[in-house]
């Protein structure tokens, strides 16, 4: 479910049913207490290619581009260690599964 906030943003909210035993907060995915990671829209591959160099630059990313078809993304962890991610929505209309994801390591 995606709440559309306008601009181009939403929030992609998931209720647990059960307590996780996270809910102080932890580095794990899905177990990271009231907000589990940020995701920031860019328009076009080239502004993602931007980020992606800045965040290796920076030391908050490995350079990793994972494509799930519809959207391609780049991670980074802030300051704070909280993770973040970057995304561009493609032409695609499939959104590939986790077992189907392609990756684009950053280039040595």
């Amino acid at each position: 479910m995606a709440i559309d906030v306008g601009g181009g943003f939403a929030l992609h909210p998931f209720q647990m049913p059960e307590p996780t035993g996270y809910e102080d907060g932890s580095m794990q995915m899905g177990k990271r207490g009231h907000i589990d990671h940020l995701a920031l829209k860019v328009h076009d591959e080239e502004c993602l290619q931007e980020v992606r160099r800045r965040l290796v630059k920076a030391g908050a990313s490995d350079g990793t581009i994972t494509d799930f078809g519809a959207v391609r993304l780049v991670t980074f962890k802030d300051p704070d260690g909280m993770e973040g991610e970057v995304a561009r929505w493609t032409d695609s209309k499939r959104v590939l599964g986790f077992e189907e994801r392609k990756r684009e390591l950053w280039p040595d």
